[in-house]
C-alpha cells in the first residue's frame, strides 16, 4: 500500500475519535526528518514494513489522545526547539505573543526577569536568547520540570538561574519591593525588575497582594 492510502485510512479513524487528522503526517514527517517536498514525493511510494510499524505506533498514540509534540519529543517556540514530555505542558503559540510584547517594550533595557512556573523554560529561554544581558531566573515547584527546563537552556545555549521552589523566591522578591511598593501603579511604572505572572497561576498574584498589603 502506498503512503497516501495508509495516511488517508488512519486519518479517517483519527477524525472519528476527535483528533486532528493532520497530526499523523506531522509526527511522521518529524520522526523521519523529512521536509515537505520530500514528504510529498514519498506519498506515491510503497510503505516499507518498518515504516508501516512506525505509522501504526504513531497512530495508536494519537488515537489515545497523546499530543503530537509528546510523541515527537519537542516543540518549536519562538524559533527555538524545546524538548517536551509529560513532565511539562506544551508551550502555546499565544505565549509567543507575550514574549514578543516583552521584547518589544524593552528593546535595550537591562532587566532582571523572574519566570514563575517556567515548565519547559520556553519563556525564560526565549527571552534570554534575545536579550543576552538580561538576568533571568526560572522557578518551578516541580523538580522534573526544572530538569527539563535546564536541558532546554543548555540545548539553546543560554545561561539561566533556576530555583526549585516558589517559597525560595518569594521572600527575596518581597524583601526587594516591600519598602517601596504601596500600590500596583508603582510596579507598573518600574522597568526593574520585570516579574512574569503566568495566567494559570492566579494564586501567586493573590499571595503577593496579601503579603504586601494591597
Amino acid at each position: 500500500m502506498i503512503l497516501a492510502d495508509v495516511l488517508a485510512d488512519y486519518e479517517k479513524q483519527l477524525e472519528a475519535v476527535g483528533e486532528e487528522p493532520e497530526a499523523l503526517s506531522f509526527v511522521y514527517r518529524g520522526l523521519k526528518q523529512w521536509d515537505l517536498t520530500h514528504f510529498v514525493l514519498q506519498l506515491r511510494q510503497e510503505v516499507s514494513e518498518e515504516d508501516a510499524e512506525l505509522l501504526a505506533h504513531v497512530f495508536s498514540q494519537l488515537k489515545n489522545h497523546k499530543p503530537a509534540q509528546y510523541i515527537l519529543g519537542y516543540e518549536v517556540f519562538h524559533g527555538l526547539r524545546f524538548q517536551v514530555d509529560e513532565r511539562v505542558l506544551i508551550p502555546r503559540p499565544e505565549t509567543e505573543e507575550l514574549v514578543d510584547l516583552i521584547l518589544a517594550e524593552n528593546p535595550s533595557t537591562e532587566l532582571k526577569v523572574l519566570d514563575i512556573g517556567t515548565g519547559s523554560g520556553a519563556i525564560s529561554v526565549s527571552l534570554k536568547k534575545s536579550r543576552l544581558l538580561w538576568q533571568v531566573t526560572a522557578s518551578d515547584l516541580s523538580v522534573d520540570a526544572l530538569e527539563l527546563a535546564k536541558e532546554n537552556a543548555k540545548l539553546n545555549q543560554v545561561d539561566i538561574s533556576f530555583v526549585q521552589s516558589l517559597c525560595q523566591i518569594l521572600p527575596i522578591f518581597l524583601k526587594m519591593i516591600r519598602t517601596k511598593l504601596r500600590s500596583m501603579s508603582w510596579l507598573a511604572s518600574q522597568r526593574w525588575p520585570c516579574l512574569l505572572m503566568k495566567r494559570d497561576l492566579p494564586f501567586i498574584d493573590r499571595l503577593l497582594r496579601r503579603q504586601i498589603g494591597i
